[in-house]
């Protein structure tokens, strides 16, 4: 259930149809005034660190509401707000920050802080845990509010790309218990995903030696074949040094 401030609502009603849609009507409330946040919802159950579900809330600004809170001070009382009542604290500004050659934030007609002022708060925020996210434009917000609702709500063990990294060359840990570093660096390569990864450090057991290997070798990995062996091959050789890679990487 995705929560909305009622005057976020009332001051953005095009916004709030197009999260109706996207979310489906019965999948939204809208709320009397929220002291911090204007939009609330939390994710799946099994995070495995807080044991229960995230509270994530999205604070909502364009680049001229923005710089108007660094000046007034409010933009430090709202932030400090979201890290104290939220477990996932989200700045989700409408569109990029443009800077003039002076160095001051660029905005047509409008007096403007220098962009050193503006990057010093939204860093400081940023060490404190909060998520300094940009839309491209206002169209695009709903559809970031959304992909941040579906990422949280996801089960964790779905989070493929982010389990934990293992940091140790040593052969004994089996490759899926987590994404390996050898699996990490193959995965940088064209066309090699994890599985693909996995398959050809099962089959070849070095990282070293899969960086040595010519085409008619790579295309022995289940699911590379010629194309994505050759593609492989090409890329390590125009693109990576490999004579600084030790054949025993793994040991």
């Amino acid at each position: 259930m995705l929560t909305i401030d009622s005057r976020e609502a009332k001051a953005h009603p095009v916004l709030l149809t197009q999260l109706n849609r996207l979310f489906g009507q019965e999948n939204i409330t809208v709320n009397g005034a929220i002291d911090f946040g204007d939009y609330i919802f939390r994710g799946a159950e099994n995070h495995p660190k807080l044991g229960r579900a995230p509270t994530v809330a999205i604070e909502l600004c364009s680049v001229s509401d923005l710089l108007g809170k660094v000046s007034s001070g409010r933009l430090i009382f709202q932030l400090s707000g979201l890290i104290d009542r939220y477990d996932v604290r989200i700045l989700m500004v409408e569109s990029p920050i443009q800077v003039d050659r002076a160095g001051r934030v660029y905005l047509p007609g409008v007096p403007t802080p220098p962009y050193e002022r503006v990057a010093d708060i939204l860093f400081a925020a940023q060490c404190h845990g909060v998520i300094v996210e940009y839309a491209a434009n206002r169209d695009e917000v709903p559809y970031r509010i959304h992909q941040n609702y579906k990422y949280w709500n996801k089960p964790y063990d779905e989070h493929q790309g982010f389990r934990p990294a293992q940091l140790s060359y040593d052969t004994l840990i089996p490759l899926g218990e987590a994404l390996d570093a050898r699996v990490s660096n193959l995965m940088t390569l064209p066309g090699v995903g994890e599985k693909k990864a996995a398959d050809a450090l099962e089959m070849y057991k070095s990282l070293g030696l899969l960086y040595q290997l010519p085409p008619s070798a790579l295309r022995l990995v289940p699911g590379w074949g010629p194309v994505g062996a050759q593609a492989v091959y090409d890329f390590i050789h125009t693109n990576m040094d490999t004579g600084e890679i030790p054949d025993d990487i793994d040991d």
